[in-house]
């Protein structure tokens, strides 16, 4: 198993500036660790994106994936490029599934809130110059906030291309986004087949919770396990 981290997080290294080119990054470190495929691809959230567009890469090169597999991530859609009718019906998609969240996850619609009012806190802090940008800032907490923001920059430049295999999709029980398409989250018009994998909490603990955790393992391995593509749910 290998992980990858986005370029910038020591503060020193200029960040990638497309999902294409991360993508290629990553790509790279992996063939040195492990030259021939047959590889296993899986991303979380953003990072679903940037396994999405790996196994794209991969695939175009002549080498095989054996399995791409997105936990929670919708196929992303730049909101300011589309109609004011379907921006319409966003706003109120996202003011209904907000309910829901609330009501199901509580302390999970808490936190989100609570990170988005810091969020906004923070931007409102350095317009009015009483908070340095964290840009101009070494301390760890300040360098992962101009990684996510570059990460949201890239992803609104990103153009998601048909990827020529099956896509095993890890979707929470209690969603905390809106998605038009609620079974296959935007990629099945991308892909040859997805195959949906059903799991318990919500976005922010899937990787966090110790009973979830196990959950996923479990999964995770029998997907891995498949010899010919099916539903593991």
């Amino acid at each position: 198993i290998y992980g990858f981290q986005p370029k910038g997080l020591d503060g020193i290294e200029v960040t990638n500036q497309s999902v294409e080119e991360m993508a290629g990054f990553y790509i790279s470190l992996l063939i040195k660790q492990y030259p021939s495929g047959p590889y296993s691809i899986a991303g979380y959230s953003f990072g679903g994106h940037v396994a999405y567009e790996m196994a794209r890469q991969l695939k175009a090169m002549g080498s095989e994936v054996s399995k791409l597999i997105l936990f929670d991530t919708p196929a992303y859609e730049d909101e300011a490029k589309i109609t004011w009718l379907k921006k319409l019906k966003l706003q109120l998609g996202k003011r209904i599934v907000n309910l829901i969240f609330a009501f199901k996850e509580p302390q999970g619609f808490y936190e989100q809130k609570r990170r988005s009012f810091d969020r906004k806190k923070d931007q409102v802090l350095i317009k009015l110059n009483l908070k340095a940008r964290p840009e101009t800032q070494k301390d760890q907490g300040s360098i992962i906030k101009v990684v996510a923001k570059n990460n949201i920059k890239i992803l609104k430049k990103y153009k998601l291309n048909p990827y020529e295999g099956h896509l095993h999709l890890f979707k929470v029980k209690n969603r905390s986004f809106y998605v038009e398409d609620t079974k296959f989250y935007g990629w099945e018009p991308l892909v040859n087949q997805v195959h949906n994998v059903h799991v318990s909490g919500h976005h922010d603990n899937i990787f966090k919770k110790p009973e979830i955790l196990k959950e996923m393992a479990e999964k995770i391995q029998k997907v891995l396990d498949e010899k010919t593509v099916s539903n593991p749910s």
